[in-house]
């Protein structure tokens, strides 16, 4: 084998190892980015299921939202306060899912069960009433989506009130 000959082989060989390390970083950057998205997923998920379940936490938190549901503006002044910054954490927590499945990273059977339980607490008689007096804050793609939601019959979940009954009986 010749010197030139070497040479050629050498040439032909660093590039293979450079195109097997391009692929392996490629390879490796997908790998992170896809690990990246599904944490995303997991802490906008556990953080909307985890707000679901604090609204019932504590003895008093429950009578509070039992009366919430029922009237939103025959709460105190504080109460509806309390309410109002408990709501606004989930306004917040569905926006992101919202956008999530939006964005595709959310399947939409996840994304069902997650708009349906929020939307049932809109349906109660005080869920809809703090929306109504609320609503024109929001930034108008949610407002038209919550809104639109609340309305749809195809959304087929009632109050929340009936859906989780047995913590109202």
């Amino acid at each position: 084998m010749t010197l030139e000959s070497l040479g050629n082989l050498g040439e032909f060989v660093g590039s293979l190892a450079v195109l097997i390390t391009l692929i392996y970083l490629a390879r490796q950057y997908h790998q992170s980015i896809a690990e990246k998205h599904t944490e995303s997923l997991n802490v906008a998920l556990g953080t909307h299921v985890h707000r679901i379940a604090q609204i019932t936490a504590t003895d008093e938190d429950a009578e509070l939202f039992r009366r919430f549901c029922e009237d939103f503006f025959a709460l105190s002044l504080n109460d509806r306060g309390r309410v109002h910054a408990v709501m606004l954490d989930l306004l917040l927590s569905f926006n992101q899912v919202l956008r999530l499945n939006t964005s595709g990273m959310l399947d939409d059977q996840e994304f069902e069960a997650i708009r349906g339980t929020f939307i049932s607490i809109l349906r109660t008689a005080g869920g809809r009433e703090w929306w109504e007096a609320f609503k024109h804050m929001t930034p108008e793609f949610l407002n038209t989506s919550v809104s639109a939601m609340i309305d749809d019959d195809n959304i087929r979940v009632g109050p929340f009130t009936e859906e989780q009954s047995f913590l109202f009986k």
